[in-house]
Formats: structure tokens, C-alpha cells, sequence
């Protein structure tokens, strides 16, 4: 509990994503992850041969966008770094132990940014229309998504 208050204090992120709940969703992901690290294998497991996979289909590998990246628990991300030259992490929170894995790839790009447009807005109490994600758009992105 205090592990999960500490991070909750020292985790960047922006305020109408702490005001949503967002970063403590993210800090209680963590901690059952902990928690249930032995029931959670497979699934993880799974996860990352699907992004192996992926990775094996794609010719071009300029760019993998990952949108959602949290934690990275499910991404092989030493593969990711070494089969494209740029993979771009997309989330509204990095933590800590993401973001320092993160940093150990100089090919590796965290983005804090709401693929949908319209939390800000959400958390002020107003509905808006989702807005296009626009780093779809980028022709450099050969990796974005992939069945599972």
C-alpha cells in the first residue's frame, strides 16, 4: 500500500488524468500484477509471441507505434527496439519501472497523449466528439496494430 501511494506521488502525468482515476488504475494493474504473477504468465506470455509474430510479418520496420503501452508487462520491448529503427510507446501514464526500461533503447520515443481526444474535455464535465488519432496518419508507422 504504501509502494502504491508513493508511486501515485512521484509518477508524472497530467492532472485531469489523476482527477479520472487513470494513474491509480495504472499503480493497481502493477500491484496485481505482483500479486498475481503466476496466474498472469500465460496471458502475458501469449501476448508477447503475438507481438513476435507480428514483428516476423511486418517487411518494413520503420516505425512500431504501441498505443496503450502502460507497463510494458506484455511487450517485448528489446525486440521491438531491435527490429525497428523507431518504436514509439503511446499511454496517458508511463510509470516508473516503463519508463526506465524505456530509456535503455535510444530508439525508443514515450508519448503521454489520449489516443481518443476527449478526456480532458470528459474530465471538466463536458462531452466531446473523439478526435482522429493522428500519429496513425504518419507513413512511417509500419507496426500499429496486430490480431491476437
Amino acid at each position: 500500500m504504501i509502494a502504491e501511494a508513493l508511486a501515485w506521488l512521484a509518477t508524472p502525468c497530467p492532472l485531469h488524468v489523476r482527477r479520472l482515476g487513470l494513474l491509480s488504475e495504472s499503480i493497481a494493474i502493477s500491484a496485481r500484477h505482483r500479486r498475481c504473477r503466476d496466474a498472469w504468465a500465460p496471458h502475458l506470455a501469449a501476448t508477447r509471441s503475438a507481438v513476435l509474430e507480428a514483428i516476423e510479418r511486418t517487411p518494413r520496420r520503420r516505425t512500431a507505434l504501441v498505443l496503450g503501452s502502460g507497463a510494458l508487462l506484455d511487450l517485448p520491448l528489446a525486440d521491438l527496439a531491435a527490429a525497428f529503427r523507431r518504436v514509439v510507446l503511446v499511454d496517458l501514464v508511463h510509470p516508473w519501472p516503463a519508463r526506465l526500461r524505456a530509456r535503455a533503447f535510444a530508439n525508443v520515443t514515450r508519448v503521454t497523449d489520449d489516443v481518443t481526444g476527449t478526456l480532458e474535455a470528459v474530465a471538466r464535465g463536458e462531452l466531446v466528439r473523439p478526435r482522429p488519432f493522428s500519429r496513425l496518419d504518419d507513413p512511417e508507422v509500419d507496426l500499429e496494430r496486430f490480431p491476437i
